[in-house]
């Protein structure tokens, strides 16, 4: 009997959690880079937005020893912008916290290109995970989501080798002017 008021309040605690966590991806995503968004502030790009007039898109890139980094871009029709966030932790453990965060405008060249780039990937039809999924101990974690008036898509990759998908998540790194060593590349 005295069991059934602690399950009680495990699920009220349980309710009260979520409601202030928004849902970041899909449930096939890694809950694991959530927290990474979380310790970033940004945004849920997967919540249904009312009213969501802007396109937008994240590349959140979490390897395994280096600092956790998004790109967020996006284009409400006056222009387009970018969020250039980096933490303090590791990609493969603890967030950390905010080390730099800037915002910078982004040309509507820029912009163009990029959106060029999520066409010739096929973005808004790649399968959100690989078949099969490969996972590592040493490597990163690609993960790019969008976002527009009425669709959201989220890819995930480990550790990419080149291709299209690869060479958008690069030219936002390109755009951001992040100097990122040759090995810390990966």
């Amino acid at each position: 009997m005295r069991a059934w008021p602690i399950i009680t309040l495990l699920a009220i605690g349980t309710s009260a959690a979520f409601a202030d966590d928004p849902r970041y991806y899909p449930s096939d995503v890694s809950s694991w880079a959530s927290n990474h968004l979380i310790a970033m502030k940004e945004p849920s790009l997967f919540a249904p937005q009312g009213g969501a007039t802007r396109e937008e898109y994240r590349f959140l890139w979490l390897r395994t020893f280096d600092k956790p980094i998004a790109l967020r871009i996006w284009s409400d029709g006056s222009g387009a912008q970018m969020r250039i966030v980096r933490l303090s932790g590791a990609g493969g453990y603890d967030p950390g916290h905010i080390e730099s965060d800037t915002t910078v405008n982004v040309s509507p060249e820029d912009w163009r290109r990029f959106r060029d780039c999520i066409a010739k990937a096929q973005f808004w039809r790649m399968p959100t995970k690989e078949s099969p999924t490969e996972l590592g101990f040493d490597g990163s974690q690609w993960i790019l989501e969008g976002r527009d008036t009425i669709k959201y898509h989220v890819v995930d990759r480990w550790t990419p080798r080149g291709g299209a998908y690869a060479d958008c998540c690069r030219f936002l790194i390109t755009l951001a002017k992040l100097q990122i060593p040759k090995d810390g590349f990966y």
